[in-house]
């Protein structure tokens, strides 16, 4: 797989999007993977930093982290942050996904002139198929619990990807031994920041984190069993499931 030779997030700024959590209120960043534990989950969201479990580009146990994962209860409306076209409506996890440790969801994507957005482990909305048009903020879907036993941690979240402009193909794995970020994924972080920021950080330092591509080395490998994300096996059907793997 090519690897890109820079981080495009990192070279342009960052555009004016909506929250794609609605509902929630936003409170801030937190590099500290056990902040759920102070917030009203709820309600409440915060934006995850590297070394967070959460982050983009945190090495997991199989592969390392493609997306941001926003935690946010089961039903909770997930908007699109900008204006695009539905591109793929695709399994993502469960028995439908081949990965039945899971519990199913989907992922949703939309294509807009500045980026691909992947909203992953939703349930997309009943009426919404593929070439459907969306506004910014627009529900396209709701969360959906991904995470069939309870270990201590939120069950479900929106797993939030972020590809160039134009790119038509399924959700990538970012696998070993590649360090680098796969070509067409770009790191969310950037373009989520100007939401959270303002509402101030929840732990000390949590500053953005480097480019996926200066994070090659010294990274802490994260498996948190039904948190860790397996490899995911590319396909071209629209909905055939994208993860592999197993708990």
């Amino acid at each position: 797989m090519a690897n890109a030779p820079a981080d495009e997030t990192a070279e342009r700024p960052a555009a004016a999007i909506v929250s794609p959590l609605p509902s929630m209120r936003l409170r801030g960043c937190t590099t500290d993977s056990e902040s759920f534990r102070t917030i009203d989950l709820a309600t409440e969201v915060e934006l995850p930093l590297l070394p967070h479990c959460g982050a983009f580009a945190v090495v997991r146990s199989k592969h390392t982290h493609e997306g941001v994962d926003l935690y946010a209860p089961h039903g909770a409306p997930v908007a699109a942050v900008e204006a695009g076209r539905v591109v793929r409506i695709v399994d993502l996890t469960g028995p439908k996904a081949q990965s039945p440790w899971w519990l199913d969801t989907q992922a949703v994507m939309v294509a807009s002139s500045s980026w691909v957005v992947c909203y992953g482990e939703v349930r997309a909305r009943d009426d919404l198929r593929v070439g459907s048009d969306v506004d910014a903020g627009e529900v396209i879907g709701s969360g959906a619990t991904v995470l069939a036993k309870d270990k201590g941690r939120p069950r479900a979240m929106l797993h939030f990807e972020m590809y160039r402009a134009g790119y038509e193909g399924m959700p990538v794995s970012w696998e070993p031994p590649e360090l680098q970020r796969p070509e067409p994924l770009l790191d969310p972080t950037a373009q989520l920041l100007p939401l959270f920021a303002s509402k101030g950080a929840r732990a000390a330092g949590a500053t953005p984190p480097a480019p996926a591509t200066e994070l090659a080395h010294g990274r802490t490998a994260h498996s948190l069993d039904g948190d860790a994300h397996p490899a995911r096996a590319a396909t071209d059907s629209s909905r055939a499931g994208v993860r592999g793997g197993s708990e």
